[in-house]
Protein backbone atom coordinates (compact mmCIF):
# COMPACT_ATOMS: atom_id res chain seq x y z
CA UNK A 1 0.00 0.00 0.00
CA UNK A 2 1.44 3.58 -0.90
CA UNK A 3 2.15 6.50 1.54
CA UNK A 4 0.47 10.01 0.41
CA UNK A 5 1.50 11.93 3.22
CA UNK A 6 4.58 11.83 6.41
CA UNK A 7 5.33 14.22 9.14
CA UNK A 8 8.31 13.85 10.87
CA UNK A 9 8.87 15.76 14.09
CA UNK A 10 12.21 16.29 15.04
CA UNK A 11 13.10 17.42 18.08
CA UNK A 12 16.77 18.89 18.27
CA UNK A 13 17.59 19.86 21.74
CA UNK A 14 20.73 18.69 22.88
CA UNK A 15 21.91 17.37 26.68
CA UNK A 16 23.22 20.48 28.70
CA UNK A 17 22.31 22.69 25.83
CA UNK A 18 21.04 25.96 27.28
CA UNK A 19 18.06 27.31 25.08
CA UNK A 20 16.25 31.13 25.33
CA UNK A 21 12.76 30.56 24.73
CA UNK A 22 12.47 31.54 20.88
CA UNK A 23 15.94 29.66 20.04
CA UNK A 24 14.45 26.61 17.37
CA UNK A 25 14.59 23.57 18.99
CA UNK A 26 12.05 21.58 17.07
CA UNK A 27 11.54 20.71 13.23
CA UNK A 28 8.35 19.60 11.20
CA UNK A 29 9.00 18.22 7.73
CA UNK A 30 5.62 17.25 5.94
CA UNK A 31 5.92 15.29 2.53
CA UNK A 32 2.52 15.46 0.28
CA UNK A 33 2.19 13.04 -2.40
CA UNK A 34 1.46 15.67 -5.23
CA UNK A 35 5.04 17.46 -4.31
CA UNK A 36 4.36 20.36 -1.82
CA UNK A 37 6.73 20.10 0.78
CA UNK A 38 6.81 22.16 4.07
CA UNK A 39 9.36 22.76 6.92
CA UNK A 40 7.68 24.17 10.42
CA UNK A 41 10.39 25.47 12.54
CA UNK A 42 8.88 25.27 15.92
CA UNK A 43 10.72 27.26 19.43
CA UNK A 44 11.46 26.36 22.77
CA UNK A 45 8.33 27.60 24.34
CA UNK A 46 6.69 25.96 21.85
CA UNK A 47 5.95 28.53 19.13
CA UNK A 48 6.52 28.67 15.42
CA UNK A 49 9.57 29.92 14.31
CA UNK A 50 8.84 30.16 10.63
CA UNK A 51 7.34 28.00 8.10
CA UNK A 52 8.44 27.52 4.87
CA UNK A 53 6.29 25.47 1.82
CA UNK A 54 8.13 24.60 -1.40
CA UNK A 55 7.67 22.13 -4.48
CA UNK A 56 9.26 19.17 -5.46
CA UNK A 57 8.44 17.06 -8.70
CA UNK A 58 5.73 14.64 -7.85
CA UNK A 59 7.75 11.92 -9.17
CA UNK A 60 10.64 12.98 -6.75
CA UNK A 61 7.66 13.25 -4.04
CA UNK A 62 6.62 9.48 -4.27
CA UNK A 63 10.16 8.24 -4.62
CA UNK A 64 10.54 9.91 -1.14
CA UNK A 65 6.99 8.49 0.26
CA UNK A 66 8.08 4.98 -1.58
CA UNK A 67 11.39 5.09 0.03
CA UNK A 68 9.93 5.85 3.47
CA UNK A 69 6.84 3.09 3.26
CA UNK A 70 9.89 0.61 2.40
CA UNK A 71 11.03 1.52 6.43
CA UNK A 72 7.74 1.29 7.98
CA UNK A 73 7.58 -2.26 6.93
CA UNK A 74 9.97 -2.86 9.27
CA UNK A 75 11.09 -0.42 11.31
CA UNK A 76 14.26 -0.49 13.40
CA UNK A 77 14.46 2.14 16.74
CA UNK A 78 15.63 1.81 20.00
CA UNK A 79 15.30 4.11 22.94
CA UNK A 80 18.08 6.56 24.09
CA UNK A 81 17.28 9.13 27.17
CA UNK A 82 20.30 11.61 26.39
CA UNK A 83 19.23 13.22 23.20
CA UNK A 84 15.96 14.46 21.38
CA UNK A 85 13.66 11.94 19.51
CA UNK A 86 11.82 11.55 16.28
CA UNK A 87 8.58 11.10 15.46
CA UNK A 88 7.13 9.87 12.26
CA UNK A 89 3.33 10.06 11.09
CA UNK A 90 3.08 8.29 8.24
CA UNK A 91 -0.73 7.95 6.07
CA UNK A 92 -1.65 5.27 3.54
CA UNK A 93 -3.87 5.61 0.50
CA UNK A 94 -6.82 3.75 2.54
CA UNK A 95 -6.73 6.86 5.14
CA UNK A 96 -5.12 4.02 7.93
CA UNK A 97 -2.11 5.63 9.89
CA UNK A 98 1.31 4.33 11.14
CA UNK A 99 3.11 6.28 13.90
CA UNK A 100 7.21 5.49 14.51
CA UNK A 101 9.06 7.09 17.16
CA UNK A 102 13.18 6.99 17.61
CA UNK A 103 16.26 9.06 18.69
CA UNK A 104 17.90 11.60 17.14
CA UNK A 105 21.15 9.94 16.11
CA UNK A 106 20.81 8.90 12.76
CA UNK A 107 21.14 5.94 10.87
CA UNK A 108 17.65 5.16 10.09
CA UNK A 109 17.86 3.07 6.78
CA UNK A 110 15.47 1.67 4.25
CA UNK A 111 17.42 -0.79 1.25
CA UNK A 112 20.30 -0.03 2.84
CA UNK A 113 20.25 3.82 2.26
CA UNK A 114 20.69 6.29 5.35
CA UNK A 115 17.02 8.08 5.13
CA UNK A 116 18.29 11.36 7.22
CA UNK A 117 21.07 11.82 4.11
CA UNK A 118 18.41 10.50 1.49
CA UNK A 119 16.02 13.27 2.70
CA UNK A 120 18.15 15.90 3.40
CA UNK A 121 19.12 15.46 -0.41
CA UNK A 122 15.91 15.17 -1.99
CA UNK A 123 13.78 18.26 0.00
CA UNK A 124 14.90 21.76 -0.83
CA UNK A 125 15.39 22.88 2.62
CA UNK A 126 18.64 23.82 4.52
CA UNK A 127 19.28 22.50 8.13
CA UNK A 128 17.01 19.79 8.36
CA UNK A 129 16.93 17.79 11.67
CA UNK A 130 15.16 14.74 10.17
CA UNK A 131 16.24 11.46 12.28
CA UNK A 132 20.13 12.96 13.28
CA UNK A 133 20.68 16.08 15.11
CA UNK A 134 24.53 15.75 14.44
CA UNK A 135 24.63 18.13 11.33
CA UNK A 136 21.51 20.06 11.72
CA UNK A 137 21.11 23.67 12.45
Amino acid sequence: MNVVYVKIHSDLRKEGQIYQVSDEVEQEVEIFADGKVCLHAISHEGLPCWEEEKEVEPDVALEMLAKIATYLENPRTFQVDHVGQWQLNAKYEDGSTKEVKGPMIGKVMADNVDLTAYLREKLPFMSLGIFDQTDSL
